[in-house]
């Protein structure tokens, strides 16, 4: 089967599934199916995730938007397209739909997707309790065995100790999304680790992510208030000029428009190397700090 024909069928009524308070921002929007190579193949029985009704539970393609309004929203995080693993995409940027209790999860050596835990030692280092937690050095181990960063290191064994508390993995995106926080991929959806397939899943969200930041633009525009980008990564990076581009052709003034960027969360000491990215987003709103713990 064409790559093509399966996106047309799986997403060709993809606005109707669109949570109703984003609906309508999205009239007039085609997903990009002519853009995909018409060559590229794929099998009656693979997977394309995420999707309502296969893979963790609740998870869903448009899982980012649900729950929050396009009013709402004061953050962006972009991750660039969902997990490799069918049992971990749900929809939202970084979240891992495996997971059950973080002092469990964390004694099982990998569980955890290494983005994840930086990001949750981010969170802890929120907190003054935990304000000298170490975000940057690593432990060595035997030669065969490389090494571990600290911060994951710390983070496991606070949490199993209790030291560290967190909203557990099933609350703690809820938690973040209530604030106004956006776990947006670039790319919606996946299927193979291949390089015929995954430009093509870019290919055909292009346009949704475009029109995704315009709407989220224009609702900062709207309030009055600003809205910051966390792009964390070369790919995300990427797509600060468009955004700046819209920006201004939307009129909104400069200084409602605020990036904050990062390498990606995979490498602590490139993703903390300017100091902790999720304090970074809160200095940029200045009022109402999200509450990341």
């Amino acid at each position: 089967m064409k790559l093509q024909d399966r996106f047309r069928r799986d997403f060709g009524e993809w606005r109707s599934n669109l949570p109703p308070a984003w609906r309508d921002a999205f009239a007039g929007v085609e997903l990009g199916f002519d853009a995909v190579d018409p060559l590229v193949e794929i099998g009656e029985d693979e997977r394309i995730w995420p999707q309502a009704g296969g893979g963790p539970e609740g998870a869903d393609t448009f899982k980012a938007l649900r729950g929050l309004a396009p009013d709402a929203v004061r953050v962006v995080i972009f991750g660039n397209d969902p997990y490799t693993k069918l049992h971990q995409a749900t929809g939202r940027s970084f979240e891992q739909g495996d997971l059950e209790d973080w002092a469990v999860d964390v004694k099982d050596p990998g569980l955890i997707s290494p983005s994840l835990q930086t990001l949750l030692c981010a969170a802890a280092a929120t907190s003054p309790a935990h304000a000298e937690f170490d975000l940057l050095s690593r432990v060595d181990l035997d030669p065969d065995e490389g090494f571990l960063w600290k911060c994951h290191e710390e983070l496991a064994r606070g949490l199993i100790a209790g030291r560290i508390l967190l909203p557990g993995p099933r609350a703690i995106f809820d938690h973040w999304s209530g604030q106004g926080v956006l776990w947006l991929n670039r790319t919606l959806t996946y299927s193979r680790w291949l390089d015929d397939h995954r430009p093509n899943h870019t290919r055909l969200w292009a346009p949704f992510t475009a029109r995704a930041i315009r709407v989220v633009l224009e609702a900062a525009h709207r309030r009055g208030t600003p809205i910051v980008f966390a792009l964390w990564g070369a790919p995300a990076q990427q797509l600060q000029s468009a955004i700046e581009a819209q920006a201004a052709a939307l009129g909104l003034p400069p200084a409602t428009v605020r990036f904050a960027r990062a390498g990606h969360p995979q490498l602590p000491d490139k993703h903390f190397r300017d100091g902790n990215s999720l304090a970074a987003v809160n200095e940029l709103l200045e009022e109402q700090p999200i509450r990341w713990v």
